[in-house]
């Protein structure tokens, strides 16, 4: 399996909130994006710690043998533990750096795969909490995709860091009674064209959503997982009407030549060569983690 990320700051920002994290170790493939709220202070930093947390959380729960219980991967439990163990140690760090809770107000989408050898398998899943969009590509026998779009009607995502302080939970919750649904849109790029579902997630569960192989409708894993941060959507041309399509966008930023090395970021700084080129610009901060389990 291969996996690589990349981050690039907005237009309109002077620091990047955006943060992205990738990588491999004793079979456990994983990337990460986390998007810093930009009316929130010192979210570029708490951003980079969830990542961090979240990928060291992952290797602990694999040094001790946690992915290998069934009964834990297919009942909810690893998503409560993951997010509990991410909690506990943003927690943490927050108290030992003197940060404000608002430093954590970041968006996180979690992917991991592990290779079973014994079984010649591969369990993967992704875990989002926060918007951004979810992108998982299939070869069953012609390479199509399906893109989980995640966003707020208000455009304020529930944030992890809203359960490390009650009052703040309950703020969010009492401001948004009347309802602020996180949408999802899930869009099915196939050989008969595109299909498209929507429907409402409540936000203020333990986690926002979840896709893995246990719910998914193919038999094999997916050739690859990508995750991005909502500033995908942020692209614009010079009038600034939107610069491309999901399809058109979607093809051009995962359209991966090759899987050696530093593949997200070839493909990434190449699609901002060509923005240039036409005045296209993105005013939000861009993150992209990938993770490819097919080669």
């Amino acid at each position: 399996m291969h996996s690589d990320h990349y981050f690039e700051i907005g237009s309109t920002h002077t620091v990047c909130q955006d943060y992205a994290l990738s990588g491999s170790k004793d079979g456990l493939t994983w990337a990460i994006v986390s998007d810093g709220c930009s009316s929130s202070k010192d979210t570029d930093v708490g951003a980079r710690i969830l990542t961090h947390i979240a990928k060291d959380t992952l290797l602990g729960m694999l040094s001790r043998g946690r992915f290998s219980d069934s009964r834990f991967m297919e009942d909810g439990g690893m998503e409560s533990e993951f997010y509990d163990m991410v909690l506990d140690r943003a927690s943490n760090v927050r108290t030992s750096m003197r940060l404000e809770y608002d430093a954590f107000d970041a968006t996180l989408l979690t992917a991991f795969a592990l290779r079973t050898p014994e079984r010649n398998y591969i369990d993967w899943r992704v875990l989002a909490i926060g918007d951004g969009t979810v992108l998982v590509k299939f070869k069953e026998p012609q390479e199509h995709f399906s893109c989980i779009h995640m966003s707020y009607d208000s455009n304020a995502p529930y944030y992890l860091s809203y359960k490390m302080h009650p009052d703040k939970d309950a703020g969010y919750q009492a401001l948004f009674k009347d309802g602020r649904h996180l949408m999802i849109r899930q869009t099915f790029h196939g050989p008969e064209g595109i299909k498209e579902t929507q429907w409402d997630n409540e936000p203020c569960r333990e986690y926002s959503y979840v896709i893995d192989n246990i719910g998914c409708a193919f038999d094999e894993p997916p050739l690859q997982i990508v995750l991005f941060s909502d500033g995908l959507d942020s692209y614009q041309a010079n009038d600034s009407s939107p610069a491309f399509d999901n399809d058109g966008l979607m093809r051009r930023v995962t359209g991966y030549k090759s899987l050696a090395g530093e593949f997200v970021q070839r493909r990434m700084k190449a699609f901002r060569k060509e923005c240039e080129k036409t005045g296209v610009k993105h005013y939000d901060d861009v993150s992209c983690a990938a993770i490819t389990l097919i080669d």
